[in-house]
């Protein structure tokens, strides 16, 4: 085999891309292509952990198994020919970038930090602890998605498995203002509706799948049962289907009127869910962002409460990032809360409304922040940007950004699952951990975050007094 032919671990063998010969910027391939087996896609929250990568020197070129989005986040991701740091907006190193972060930081009165949906569990605990020396806020993206479910969570409770029992024995699946399809493409086929489980040899054949929405969706053409339901009635339909769990009789006229669907309808599907083995219910932000918000959620979770009388019932949100129910569990286990969590006074406080990074920023109350892998410049209400654009930020992304831009302090950094290893939550808040394709010259989130809490640390103890042999990390 000559020495421009490379193979494939797994035994095939492909052609390089054609040379011109003659061209000194096209030299043939002298390496082989090398293959990551069961790498994880972090593009959303299925969190698949079972794609195979071909990597080419610092591109991916194959992506076997992966959905159209996993495709799209391996296949077109690039090292960006950018400094690794920018301060206000000149090319800066890394160090100098650290030590002003760390001054902004430090000397910030009402600081907040914000995002940590898309990069690593060692990276989100590092940050918490940034917030906890600076007595800052920390949100996570989850304050303007599943929220209200997090609310909900406290209020109710949550009846949950993995996405392992559902594939294996979840035998009734209803998606309640969710459209996998489009959101989580490998959704159906890898756990909910078509893998032939454990105790459902026959797959698909074996599960009745219901969609209830506002719209047909593309998800809703896969269904047994689609479910059109009134706009803004998700809180009436809920608990027309607790009354008919526990055997409530209901006036068919107020039920239509309110929901926009027929007594008989509920009732059918009532008695389709009890008659189920295995029941779950996954629910999107149709539920979580619209009228009702978490009173939304509180009502779908209680009734999966109130269908275990009847036989098993779970729940579970449908998660968009890929680690945004890692934020959740690490802000939890450091706070005692998921988001939205003030530090300011020394413990931690939970008051979504007031303590959310979009709320605080649209009052004009922060006066720095550091905003991790997330864009808020470009998706947060016109006041908050406003006064984001005007008080020193510190900004991490490994691609350039409307946030980056404007950063008083701006670091690349490596992307986590494709450059960087560490731990990753999928939706089920499940651990699974990441297999790196190739280095970044970029340094990772954990490295900047780790650099920064060092210091902060020691200006903390400096401005109080107290040598920094005192506090521990």
């Amino acid at each position: 085999m000559s020495a421009a032919t490379s193979v494939k671990s797994n035994g095939h063998s492909s052609a390089p891309p054609p040379t011109t010969p003659s061209s000194p910027t096209s030299p043939e391939r002298t390496h082989e292509l090398n293959v990551v087996k069961d790498a994880t896609c972090t593009f959303c929250g299925c969190v698949c952990d079972d794609i195979d990568l071909t990597v080419d020197g610092h591109k991916i070129v194959e992506a076997e198994r992966a959905c159209v989005l996993g495709k799209g986040w391996f296949l077109n991701h690039d090292i960006e020919d950018r400094p690794a740091c920018l301060i206000q907006g000149q090319p800066a190193t890394v160090a100098e970038g650290i030590e002003r972060a760390s001054q902004i930081l430090a000397g910030a009165k009402y600081p907040l930090v914000y995002g940590l949906s898309d990069t690593t569990a060692e990276s989100q605990r590092v940050a918490v602890g940034i917030a906890d020396w600076i007595g800052g806020n920390v949100d996570t993206t989850t304050s303007v998605c599943h929220g209200p479910s997090g609310m909900a969570f406290q209020g109710v409770g949550e009846v949950t498995a993995s996405l392992g029992e559902v594939r294996n024995r979840g035998d009734f699946i209803m998606f309640w203002g969710s459209n996998p399809a489009e959101s989580h493409p490998r959704h159906f086929t890898k756990y909910s509706l078509m893998p032939k489980g454990m105790f459902l040899p026959n797959g698909r054949k074996d599960r009745t799948m219901v969609i209830v929405d506002v719209r047909k969706t593309k998800s809703a053409k896969a269904a047994d049962i689609y479910i059109p339901i009134k706009p803004r009635s998700d809180f009436e339909a809920l608990w027309a289907l607790r009354a008919l769990a526990q055997g409530i009789d209901l006036d068919p006229v107020q039920v239509e009127a309110e929901t926009g669907v027929p007594l008989a309808t509920w009732q059918d599907l009532m008695d389709r869910m009890k008659r189920a083995k295995f029941g779950v219910i996954f629910f999107g932000m149709g539920v979580t962002m619209t009228r009702g918000k978490h009173a939304n959620s509180e009502a779908l979770l209680a009734l999966t409460r109130d269908m275990n009388r009847h036989t098993r019932f779970v729940c579970k949100p449908n998660r968009g990032h890929g680690n945004v129910t890692g934020a959740d569990n690490v802000v939890t286990w450091r706070t005692g809360y998921p988001f939205g969590v003030n530090l300011g006074r020394g413990y931690p406080r939970f008051n979504p409304g007031e303590y959310t990074a979009a709320d605080v920023l649209a009052r004009r109350e922060a006066d720095a922040a550091l905003i991790i892998a997330s864009d808020p410049m470009a998706n947060f209400s016109q006041p908050a940007r406003e006064h984001l654009k005007s008080i020193p930020y510190i900004a991490l992304d490994p691609k350039d950004s409307p946030t980056t831009r404007h950063a008083a302090v701006a670091f690349t950094v490596a992307t986590y699952g494709i450059n960087v290893p560490g731990t990753v939550y999928r939706m089920d808040d499940v651990p699974i951990p990441l297999r790196p394709a190739f280095d970044s010259p970029f340094p990772s989130d954990f490295e900047i975050l780790s650099g920064i809490e060092r210091r902060v640390k020691v200006l903390k103890a400096a401005a109080n007094g107290m040598p920094a042999s005192r506090l521990s990390l």
